[in-house]
């Protein structure tokens, strides 16, 4: 007989093939891992549980020690558990095995049977898992109660405190042998002691929430306040209270906060009264809550006419619109704006104002409404209007004659620039110079006054005999210029030169004197923008000579031809006025050799 054949004889009594195999389902149907031992620590038996979790068959246990089946056991340690469990009648230890699925915690207990040893393993990994998830939110529970603004107590019925916890004690200054709530009466400020105690007798009596603010005295001697909130939990067979559940807060700061905002807010209604704006405030909606004196008094509304959305009817209607929709679109999107309007006086007439607003936000970003104000910018603005009107004079005094209004020289190369730039295809632009003919004799004559009076004349003429797309000019002295824009032709131009010759060659009567005086026109053609002011200016101006030499009182149009010969004339005129100075220049050289 084997020594598992003995051992089942001995446990069951029988030794038949049908008792032994009914022992070993037995053992299968258990769903922990077990083993059994003999004396000398080697493994005879391992369940179905046990050979899963050993990886291996019964037929490979071959009376093995644990230690070469159990990974991460030592056969000294193994050996010395035996021992203890023969000793002690049993013995667990915890251990951890590597497995499929990473490693598995047991509980590993062992319990004599004869001279035999039954190994029994629980695995445990779950549970230990829990426990220590267990244990981490239990810390961070106590972490929050620590870092949270309120602390928990409870209390009995009879008002015998429980739970009382390290941090009531260190924000009441309650001493921390306090077991009575009588200890917590008897810190409270004599002032609110009285209202409490009702409240409390009223909850008390209700089995209602309890929920109030009062004063303790701290070990300073000074007060601070609290809220503590509390709520019953009664018994389940009366509904009788057996238990009080709290939370106390410290709200000093928040108290003393809202009494410094209270004389805060009576400091600024007293300064906004007094200022010489007009202050105002809005809720979040826009509607004004606050209204300085200075609005009443310059608009004439009551306060009850200004809070809400009265004020709007204060504003000009003109600009009563554009006013509410600045208003609505700054707040929102919950910007700082200004704005200008007019606003009714008292006395029925208007002021204009600048209206400045802001936002108003807490510590904490949140949106108040806002605050702005008023200011009455009337004189301002007519001292603006002032100073726009003397811009706008030297401006246009820095473009154009003061004599006779015609643009200058500089503003007429700014108007050929627009004109050539806007040219379409298929046109071009024609350039006029005007000289006037015999003007020197009516200055050398009549004076420089008759003479002004014959320029503003001329200025007029050449006005009404352009259409209105061409610009006329005075360059300097007797000196116009004419652009004409769009044209077809060259003939178009030289259309407009006869009608300027003969608008200026009309008898002028002034003061019952006639003076005569006459004009030349040299024209020249812009087809592009590659042609600058001042080239196009050059031409006109050879052929305005060309004019001239013609006979005066006639127009000529500039060819390259007319420049070439021009240019030599200049040329030859510069060496003869050189060649004496020239000439006396050798003389004296030869004298001094």
């Amino acid at each position: 007989m084997t020594e598992m054949q003995s051992l089942r004889h001995r446990l069951i009594g029988q030794a038949s093939p049908v008792s032994g195999e009914c022992w070993i389902a037995f053992f299968d149907g258990v769903a922990h891992p077990v083993l059994i031992k003999n004396a000398q620590g080697r493994v005879i038996f391992a369940n179905r549980a046990a050979c899963d979790l050993l990886g291996c068959d019964r037929s490979d246990l071959a009376a093995r020690p644990e230690h070469e089946l159990v990974a991460g056991t030592q056969a000294g340690q193994i050996a010395s558990f035996d021992a203890e469990a023969m000793r002690r009648g049993s013995v667990s230890a915890e251990q951890e095995m590597p497995g499929p699925r990473g490693l598995r915690r047991f509980l590993v207990s062992r319990r004599p049977a004869g001279e035999h040893l039954v190994v029994t393993f629980f695995e445990i990994t779950e549970l230990r898992e829990t426990e220590g998830i267990l244990r981490q939110r239990e810390a961070h529970l106590r972490g929050l109660l620590e870092l949270h603004p309120v602390a928990p107590f409870s209390f009995t019925a009879d008002g015998v405190l429980s739970d009382l916890s390290d941090r009531l004690v260190a924000i009441t200054g309650l001493p921390a042998d306090t077991r009575h709530v009588d200890v917590w009466w008897a810190a409270m400020h004599p002032g609110d002691r009285a209202d409490l105690r009702r409240a409390w007798i009223r909850s008390v009596r209700r089995a209602e929430p309890f929920d109030a603010e009062h004063r303790l005295q701290m070990p300073d001697g000074a007060y601070r306040w609290f809220r503590v909130r509390v709520v019953a939990r009664p018994a389940h067979q009366d509904q009788r209270v057996d238990r009080w559940f709290g939370i106390i807060e410290d709200v000093h700061e928040r108290r003393t906060t809202v009494e410094q905002l209270r004389e805060s807010e009576a400091r600024f209604r007293a300064f906004a009264d007094d200022a010489p704006v007009m202050i105002w405030m809005t809720d979040t909606e826009g509607r004004n809550v606050f209204v300085s004196r200075s609005w009443l008094g310059v608009t004439g509304q009551s306060l009850a006419e200004a809070l809400g959305t009265g004020w709007i009817d204060a504003v000009h209607p003109d600009d009563r619109d554009a006013t509410a929709s600045m208003t609505r679109d700054a707040m929102r999107r919950r910007i700082a704006y200004t704005n200008e309007f007019r606003l009714r006086r008292k006395d029925g007439g208007w002021c204009w104002v600048i209206d400045v607003g802001h936002p108003r936000l807490l510590a904490d970003g949140t949106f108040i409404g806002y605050i702005g104000c008023c200011v009455d910018i009337s004189a301002r603005r007519q001292a603006e209007d002032d100073r726009v009107m003397a811009q706008l004079q030297v401006f246009h005094m820095a473009r154009h004659d003061m004599l006779t209004g015609l643009p200058n020289r500089h503003y007429f190369g700014d108007c050929y620039q627009e004109a050539v730039a806007s040219l379409a295809p298929e046109r071009s632009v024609a350039v006029l110079m005007i000289d006037l003919d015999g003007f020197k004799t009516v200055n050398d004559t009549r004076g420089h006054p008759v003479g002004d009076q014959v320029l503003r004349l001329v200025a007029d003429r050449l006005r009404t005999s352009v259409r209105s797309t061409d610009t006329v000019a005075r360059l300097g002295g007797d000196e116009f210029a004419v652009i004409q824009t769009p044209i077809r032709s060259e003939q178009e131009a030289c259309d407009l030169a006869r009608r300027l010759i003969a608008a200026i060659s009309k008898p002028f009567d002034l003061e019952g004197a006639v003076p005569e005086v006459g004009a030349s026109v040299g024209i020249a053609f812009a087809r592009g923008r590659g042609d600058s002011a001042e080239e196009i200016m050059r031409y006109a101006d050879v052929a305005l000579y060309a004019a001239k030499q013609a006979g005066r009182g006639t127009f000529r149009v500039f060819d390259e031809a007319t420049d070439i010969h021009l240019q030599s004339r200049q040329k030859m005129k510069a060496a003869l006025r050189a060649a004496p100075r020239w000439a006396w220049a050798n003389s004296r050289s030869s004298t001094s050799r």
